[in-house]
Order: structure tokens, then sequence, then C-alpha cells
């Protein structure tokens, strides 16, 4: 049987009469708003609380899933880190050698330049020297 916010306001009004606005108040406040087929039993809340606990048992299991994954990209980035710094060390020490043989041949190009340069200026003052002379 549901009661209707009608049959409530009707049984509060009759109650005032009989024992007084204060009592009815208090009376109709014991009684429940909802009908009883709404109202949560024990049962009720010891089904919900294992439905919620199974519900968060599988979001442990997913989470330490997730973890278990989240380690595994860590070590994957950790190993993959090393590898470049050894490839990346590698290349340093090609870059480096390169540099050296340029830096070689840099300096065996100058040093022929500067002979060069050397000889076109001894040979600018022979031939100067010679004009002076003769002339």
């Amino acid at each position: 049987m549901n009661i209707t916010q009608r049959d409530r306001h009707k049984l509060f009004t009759q109650l005032q009469s009989a024992i007084g606005e204060p009592a009815a108040g208090s009376l109709m406040e014991l009684l429940p708003l909802h009908p009883n087929s709404e109202l949560a039993t024990r049962a009720d809340m010891a089904a919900l609380t294992t439905t919620v606990r199974g519900e968060l048992s599988g979001f442990r299991g997913e989470l330490s899933e997730v973890r278990g994954e989240i380690a595994e990209l860590r070590g994957e980035m950790h190993t993959g880190f090393a590898d470049l710094r050894t490839e990346l060390k590698g290349d340093i020490v090609s870059l480096e050698g390169r540099m050296s043989q340029f830096e070689g041949r840099l300096s065996h190009e100058v040093g022929r330049l500067y002979r060069w340069g050397a000889a076109v200026v001894t040979a600018n003052a022979v031939t100067t020297i010679t004009v002076l002379l003769a002339g």
C-alpha cells in the first residue's frame, strides 16, 4: 500500500486533533516518507557492500596490471636511453677523429700556403732587385 502526501496530511490533521500539534508532528517525523519496498535493508546493504568490494578488487587488479606495464615501459626506456648514450658516445668519438684528421690536413695546407707565399715573396724580391740592378 502506497501512502500519498495527501494521505499523510489527512493523518496529521486527525492526529493533531487527537493528541495536539507537537505530538502529531513528532509522530509524523517517525513515519517513513517512502514505502517499505523502497527502503534499504541490511541484506540490501550487505549485497551492495559485496558488489562494491568485488568491483574494488577488480579495480585493484587492473591497477596492478597498469603498474606492471609502467614498470616494463620504465625498463624499456632505461635500456633505450642506455643504447642512445652508447650510440652518441660512439658518434662523438668518430667526430673527434674526423676533426683531428681535418685539423691535420688544414695544418698541412696552411704550411703549403705559407711556403708558397714565401716562395712568391722571394721570387718577387729577386725580380725587383734584378730590375733595380739592371736599371
